[in-house]
């Protein structure tokens, strides 16, 4: 499906359909919003887009254009910090005021990207 282009790879064993990922792979940092995607799946659910990442996907104008690398943290209490296949994960406090949702994922908000 990958070669006929039905499906197009964001992650270690992610795909995604062509057609929903068409309106994000017009955009420049199209691929980067589904690889956090494919992230935040591989992941679980108590992790937050943040860093650049969060950058991105809110549109904000970045000095650089981060690599490939997606950034999530997780709240601090889990003791958890480490990377893996292209994710940089990080350890932080994280009230629930701080977090929204964009495109669907869960990211920190502006002000905390910011």
């Amino acid at each position: 499906m990958v070669r006929a282009g039905t499906l197009i790879r964001v992650g270690r064993g992610c795909y995604v359909n062509s057609t929903q990922a068409d309106p994000f792979l017009r955009r420049p940092e199209g691929r980067h919003i589904l690889a956090a995607a494919a992230a935040l799946a591989w992941s679980g659910p108590d992790l937050v887009l943040s860093h650049t990442t969060a950058a991105l996907i809110h549109g904000l104008d970045l000095l650089e254009r981060p690599g490939d690398s997606v950034t999530l943290t997780r709240a601090r209490s889990s003791g958890y910090r480490g990377s893996k296949l292209g994710v940089r994960l990080t350890a932080a406090e994280l009230p629930a005021s701080h977090v929204t949702v964009r495109y669907g994922l869960r990211v920190t908000t502006v002000a905390r990207t910011v």
